[in-house]
C-alpha cells in the first residue's frame, strides 16, 4: 500500500447519516484581492474537491461575486467579524504590506489585511498561512502550533528579513540546508513550516523535519500553490484534534495528493492549476 492510500485512508474522512454541514465543518478562506481574483476561486475549488461541509469566503465585492459564479453555495462577507469558522485558508492572493502601501491599490486590499490578522489571532484559530499572509502577522500573537506556513525559497527570505534573521543564499540550496533552513524558522516561529520546491520540505517546531518529493514538475504553473493551500484547509478542518497536536501527517498528505493530481492532470494535457481540483476529487473517489 502506497504512503498517498494510506493516509488518504487515515485523514479523509467520509460522511455518515448522521453529519450535517456543520458537523462536516466551516473552513474560512481570507484569499483572493482585487489584483489577484483567481486565488480565491482556486483554493475554494480544492477544498471542496476534498470535501467539506461549508465555505465562508471574506473578502472583496469582485471576488465574491467571481467566486459565486461557480460556487453558489458558498458563504460571502466581507469582514470575519461573525465568522463561524473552524480552520482557515489566509493569504492567496491578498496583496502584499508593500504592495499594499501602493496608491493605486483599493481600500479592499487594506479590508483583506485586517481579515488575515483577525482569523490568525482568533482563540483556537487553526490555520494555513499562505503567499501574503505569511508576512502579515506578528507570530507572537499566534497560538504556538496552531499554524503551517506554505512559503517557497523566496517568501522565507522576505520572512527571515522582516525578522532580522540572518540568512545566506546557500540555505536554500541543497535539500540538506533547505531542510535545515525550515527547521529554524519552525522553531523561530513556533509554527509548522511547508517550504515548496521541487522537493518539499515539512518541519514542525518539536519533531523530525521531513522531505517529500521529487514532487511533479508539472506543479510548476501559476496557481497550484493556491491549490495545495485549499488541500491543506480542507484537510487540516477534517482532522482538527490531530493538527492541534501535528500538522505533520496532513501536511504530507496535502502534498502527496497535490502531486499524484498534476501528474494525472498532465496525462489530458497542459497541467494548468484549474485542472487540479477535479483531479484530486477523482483520486479521493478511487481510494474510498
Amino acid at each position: 500500500m502506497s504512503e498517498l492510500t494510506q493516509l488518504i485512508g487515515q485523514l479523509v474522512h467520509a460522511p455518515t447519516a448522521a453529519d450535517n454541514k456543520y458537523t462536516r465543518g466551516v473552513l474560512g478562506f481570507v484569499t483572493g484581492s482585487n489584483a489577484y481574483p483567481g486565488a480565491a476561486l482556486l483554493g475554494v475549488a480544492a477544498a471542496e474537491a476534498v470535501g467539506v461541509g461549508m465555505v465562508e469566503y471574506f473578502g472583496p465585492q469582485r471576488v465574491q461575486d467571481l467566486l459565486l459564479v461557480d460556487h453558489p453555495q458558498v458563504v460571502a462577507a466581507e469582514s470575519v467579524a461573525g465568522a463561524r469558522a473552524q480552520a482557515w485558508v489566509l493569504g492567496s492572493g491578498v496583496v502584499a504590506p508593500s504592495e499594499a502601501s501602493d496608491p493605486g491599490k483599493s481600500i479592499d486590499d487594506f479590508s483583506q489585511i485586517a481579515n488575515v490578522r483577525g482569523a490568525a489571532y482568533g482563540q483556537g484559530s487553526v490555520a494555513v498561512v499562505d503567499a501574503g499572509a505569511i508576512g502579515l502577522l506578528d507570530y507572537a500573537k499566534t497560538v504556538s502550533g496552531s499554524l503551517i506556513l506554505t512559503p517557497h525559497d523566496g517568501e522565507l527570505k522576505r520572512l527571515f528579513t522582516r525578522l532580522q534573521e540572518p540568512f545566506r543564499d546557500s540555505d536554500f540550496g541543497t535539500l540538506e540546508h533547505r531542510m535545515a533552513t525550515a527547521q529554524r524558522a519552525a522553531q523561530l516561529l513556533g509554527q509548522t513550516i511547508l517550504l515548496k520546491g521541487s522537493t518539499t520540505v515539512i518541519a514542525t517546531p518539536f519533531e523530525e523535519t521531513f522531505a517529500v518529493g521529487p514532487n511533479s514538475p508539472h506543479l510548476a504553473t501559476a496557481g497550484s500553490g493556491d491549490v495545495l493551500a485549499g488541500i491543506l484547509g480542507a484537510l487540516a478542518l477534517a482532522n482538527l484534534a490531530e493538527v492541534r497536536e501535528s500538522w505533520l501527517r496532513v501536511a504530507k498528505l496535502a502534498v502527496l495528493l497535490h502531486s499524484r493530481a498534476a501528474e494525472l492532470a498532465a496525462l489530458e494535457g497542459p497541467a494548468v492549476a484549474s485542472a487540479l481540483p477535479a483531479q484530486v476529487s477523482k483520486i479521493l473517489r478511487s481510494e474510498a
